[in-house]
């Protein structure tokens, strides 16, 4: 009998997380299970070509499919059962399908997450959202100002030779970047030109000597440290999943 399973159509780094866990349920019932890679039909920026392979998950683009995987088992309680070590095993089968470094390359890497976590400050988008979620709105802007210099201060005193920045926002990497008070050199593995940004940030990360997770939290950046098994260096204070946690260590 042939799995499928229906992914997310969100961020590269859910699907991920559930590729990784259909690997453990592959390995535990020794079977192969077929991925289908949903892209966001109103969000381009969800839209994705399959580029990432997997040991016993095929990862297939067919919107003719559909997913029967939760009708034989029972999606949540297999979840759970997975501990740090599984996630750790896991994630390792996790490839791209384009030439990889041999080794780690020698910079750092830094991760500012957009999206929900970096508000884009429009009047009108602020009037509206503090009429819903002021509470929300006010904590999350004032905890990611309050990472960024948490971020900042511990780069400016380790200062790296050479730099990796990536965001879902561009204008954020210039305005972080002039903030260090050292010399630097812009790195990147070099990937060919063709393969998308979303690919290119993730491996950059996930090869690279560190990650510095400048957010609340970023399953891009966790699942790059699990793939890569690249230590994370992630805020003080900030409760990351055990199960994602392997190399993460803290900056104050």
């Amino acid at each position: 009998m042939k799995f499928y399973f229906d992914g997310r159509s969100d961020g590269l780094g859910n699907r991920i997380i559930e590729i990784i866990f259909l690997e453990y349920v592959a390995s535990m019932k020794n079977i192969s299970i077929n991925y289908l890679w949903n892209n966001h039909q109103r969000r381009l920026d969800r839209f994705y070509p399959v580029m990432i392979k997997s040991k016993n998950v095929n990862i297939i683009n067919n919107v003719s499919k559909k997913g029967n995987f939760r009708e034989h088992f029972q999606f949540q309680q297999l979840f759970s059962s997975m501990n740090q070590t599984d996630w750790v095993k896991y994630a390792k089968f996790i490839q791209p399908t384009f030439p990889i470094p041999i080794e780690k390359e020698k910079f750092t890497s830094i991760h500012l997450r957009g999206g929900d976590r970096v508000l884009n400050l429009d009047k009108n988008f602020i009037k509206k959202y503090l009429a819903v979620e002021k509470n929300d709105f006010s904590i999350t802007n004032f905890e990611f100002n309050r990472i960024k210099k948490k971020s900042l201060k511990y780069i400016n005193k380790m200062q790296p030779e050479n730099i990796f920045i990536c965001s879902d926002i561009e204008d954020e990497k210039g305005v972080y970047l002039n903030k260090l008070n050292f010399k630097y050199n812009l790195k990147n593995i070099g990937f060919d030109e063709k393969i998308p940004p979303i690919y290119t940030d993730f491996f950059n990360l996930a090869f690279s000597k560190e990650i510095i997770m400048v957010s609340k939290y970023s399953s891009f950046a966790a699942m790059a440290s699990l793939v890569g098994q690249t230590k994370m260096m992630v805020c003080g204070g900030i409760e990351i999943n055990k199960n994602y946690s392997a190399y993460v260590e803290y900056y104050n």
